[in-house]
């Protein structure tokens, strides 16, 4: 992508570049929506609790991180945030499915 960008510079169209990953990231949703809803009723209970408690952690997480960095704290890359998603996620399906079992 980047590549394209900086051969074509003097084109116009050069940032509909930026629409590129949304394609993939479309069907990825699709096929996420459609697994969720073929699921039963508890599993989908669970994992829609354990998605719900890692959203907000990430969230939490990622907002004192500004905090954080006024007293000198470093910074991270934004690729932890991804990393850190997956691991609420986990946490969260751990505790949500010792509570319905």
């Amino acid at each position: 992508m980047l590549y394209l960008y900086w051969k074509h510079s003097h084109s116009p169209y050069r940032y509909w570049l930026v629409l590129l990953p949304v394609l993939p990231m479309i069907y990825l949703i699709l096929i996420t929506i459609r697994q969720f809803s073929e699921r039963d009723e508890m599993l989908r209970k669970v994992t829609s609790e354990s998605l719900a408690f890692s959203a907000i952690a990430t969230a939490w997480t990622c907002c004192s991180l500004f905090l954080f960095r006024a007293i000198g704290v470093p910074t991270f890359q934004a690729e932890w945030v991804f990393f850190m998603l997956v691991a609420y996620y986990l946490i969260g399906l751990f505790f949500t499915w010792r509570r319905y079992k």
